[in-house]
């Protein structure tokens, strides 16, 4: 078994590269496409669809998902 210093070493040296396949994967990206859309509907209420699609994408151009060190 690792250390705690062992797991939190290699989970510093493979946290990029688990966000990095996390950008590259289908599932997220749908992911997106089906939750912001929604998720402005919420806060905004019923807008224009080309409205909808140009706020869904800049929201979706704001989100980061980034690795930090612990």
């Amino acid at each position: 078994m690792l250390s705690t210093k062992g797991i939190n070493i290699l989970a510093d040296a493979l946290a990029q590269g688990v966000v990095d396949d996390i950008y590259a994967s289908d599932e997220f990206i749908n992911m997106l496409h089906e939750t912001i859309p929604s998720a402005v509907t919420a806060r905004l209420g019923d807008c224009d669809e080309d409205l909808l699609f140009d706020l869904s994408l800049a929201v979706m151009d704001r989100i980061i998902l980034k690795a930090v060190k612990m």
